[in-house]
């Protein structure tokens, strides 16, 4: 007896996990977020992103979170809600 792969089948699971992702937003649940409204709100932010890139350059993965970029755009969030908490607090960013 032979064994066959149903396609119908896998093309089901397919887009139920497309469809569960869709459900749960996990694509696009940061794009959703308000924009900080206040220096000490987006400075926040911008600690909680250090935090996750030290993290991450400090844990047992740290080459394979640098070589997926994870380090990269944690710091680039940190600066970017850095200059927005100076740019809400009046202030201007050194570079």
């Amino acid at each position: 007896m032979r064994n066959r792969r149903n396609p119908g089948l896998s093309m089901f699971a397919t887009g139920a996990l497309a469809a569960g992702a869709l459900l749960l937003g996990l694509p696009g649940r940061a794009a959703i977020a308000a924009p900080p409204a206040t220096a000490d709100e987006a400075q926040a932010i911008s600690l909680q992103c250090s935090a996750r890139a030290a993290q991450h350059r400090d844990g047992a993965a740290a080459g394979a979170a640098f070589k997926a970029g994870l380090i990269q755009r944690e710091e680039a969030c940190a600066a970017r809600y850095g200059a927005l908490a100076d740019r809400l607090a009046g202030t201007e960013a050194t570079p």
